[in-house]
């Protein structure tokens, strides 16, 4: 978890006035914060008070999602103190206010539940883009958000961790929204080394049972992979012996705050419980799973496929998808894959390993790494006919799907 300010203030404040209240015994911060918030207006600060047992009767009669708090008179037991004034008024975000940042600090603010972590030296620069960066958005107040689009797969190297990668990158580039692609694969994730990101937190920290879960830790989680491309990863210590488990009871409200954060978020889900599968695909717009066409791969997927449907996943959200598919001696047809699975509709990207490999060595997308390739054309079509998700089109697919 980066817990770092924005580098920049966005275009346009997301609401018409947030306020705010300050927690600190110090004066001289105090009038620092007054007047770097004097100039903006969008910013109210509401009150000011000494610690935490007044801010507890302050929140009791005032509403402020914000609270700035001074935390280094005690730093250990004021974030116990916000842990829990957070699960009290969970629609607040706390900022920390501190000298240094610390390591050790900076986890501890994690597990707290503070959404960010400002050094007292940068409040000047930093603390107005950090403000406007947690403002509530429009989204968070009607429900509204994003597209959700779970990758599933047949079995274990069939692609569906090139396919959730790549299909995230194509559709920030399609479409210029924020895209999220998520690695809940709890085994030994690789969408980091996918996309060349390093970084010490990840999904594990944000689905534990802890966390209040919301859009700003998810975007503080993420790591950049550009600027419209953000990964939630699983950190490269973790692996098979040390694996976390997934919170399915977590996860709805994991994909909703993604779904805000976000205009369209990719989980990753190989290996997933069918309860997790469940959660996933009925709080996605679609549900991918990818398969190569063998008669093992076909039988899993249409096991899945009815194990979803059976727990009340919409079977017109489900899309399989044939990975590696050869132009010629193709032993099984696609025709033959649809009637086995039953559905009236089986995506395809053609056979291009070279490519996708290369594409994983490099650390880099199709997009950067082989931009004319044939599995990069596949996945910009895919990319292009999901995109109308994000423009209401109920996530019907058309000119991708096979039909026989």
């Amino acid at each position: 978890m980066m817990l770092s300010p924005a580098n920049a203030r966005p275009s346009a404040p997301v609401a018409s006035q947030v306020s705010l209240i300050l927690v600190t015994p110090d004066v001289l911060i105090e009038r620092v914060i007054l007047s770097v918030l004097r100039s903006e207006p969008a910013l109210s600060l509401v009150r000011t008070c000494k610690d935490t047992v007044a801010l507890v009767n302050l929140l009791e009669r005032n509403s402020a999602p914000i609270v700035l708090a001074d935390i280094d008179q005690h730093p250990e037991q004021i974030l116990r103190e916000l842990e829990y004034l957070g699960n009290r008024f969970p629609g607040i975000r706390f900022v920390a206010l501190a000298q240094d940042l610390t390591a050790d600090l900076a986890l501890l603010a994690m597990h707290s539940g503070v959404r960010h972590f400002q050094v007292k030296a940068r409040i000047n620069t930093e603390l107005v883009p950090t403000l406007y960066r947690l403002m509530p958005a429009d989204e968070e107040l009607t429900g509204e958000g994003g597209a959700a689009l779970t990758v599933l797969s047949a079995s274990g190297g069939c692609g569906a961790t090139t396919v959730a990668v790549n299909l995230a990158n194509e559709l920030q580039l399609a479409t210029a929204q924020a895209v999220l692609v998520v690695d809940l694969d709890a085994s030994y994730g690789t969408v980091g080394t996918y996309l060349d990101l390093r970084g010490e937190y990840g999904v594990s920290d944000v689905l534990t049972p802890e966390r209040r879960i919301d859009a700003e830790l998810i975007a503080t989680t993420a790591l950049k992979r550009s600027d419209h491309l953000h990964a939630l990863i699983r950190p490269l210590n973790t692996g098979f012996a040390t694996a976390d488990p997934i919170f399915v009871e977590r996860l709805d409200s994991f994909v909703r705050a993604c779904k805000l954060g976000y205009g369209f978020t990719l989980f990753d889900a190989p290996r997933m419980s069918v309860e997790a599968a469940t959660v996933l695909a009925k709080a996605s717009q679609k549900v991918l799973i990818v398969l190569q066409s063998n008669i093992k791969d076909i039988r899993v997927t249409r096991a899945m496929l009815d194990a979803l449907v059976e727990r009340g996943v919409i079977r017109d959200r489900i899309y399989p998808i044939v990975n590696r598919v050869r132009r010629r001696y193709q032993m099984i047809t696609l025709r033959e894959v649809q009637q086995a699975l039953n559905v009236t509709e089986v995506g395809q990207l053609q056979n291009d390993f070279k490519s996708a490999v290369r594409s994983i060595n490099y650390g880099k997308p199709l997009a950067e790494a082989t931009p004319r390739s044939k599995l990069r054309r596949g996945l910009m079509q895919l990319a292009k006919e999901l995109s109308a998700l994000y423009a209401g089109n109920n996530g019907k697919l058309r000119a991708h799907a096979t039909t026989g």
